[in-house]
């Protein structure tokens, strides 16, 4: 399975964007190594169907802005 190449980030870290389903994907790693292993793992289970989790907020736009 191909994966991109990982970048350095300004920070040390290593970073790999996926574009899986029309979504950007962000994968980091401490090593190019670990930052790869991370990625294979997303895009395999993507690839054989697995629900992706979903960054979503616990409140509603609604919500947030009666507590503010």
């Amino acid at each position: 399975m191909k994966v991109p190449t990982p970048k350095k980030t300004k920070s040390g870290t290593y970073r790999i964007q996926l574009r899986l389903g029309g979504v950007n994907r962000y994968v980091y790693g401490i090593t190019a190594k670990e930052c790869r292993d991370k990625a294979t793992l997303l895009k395999s289970k993507w690839l054989n169907g697995e629900a992706l989790e979903q960054k979503t907020a616990d409140i509603t736009l609604k919500e947030a802005c009666e507590r503010y």
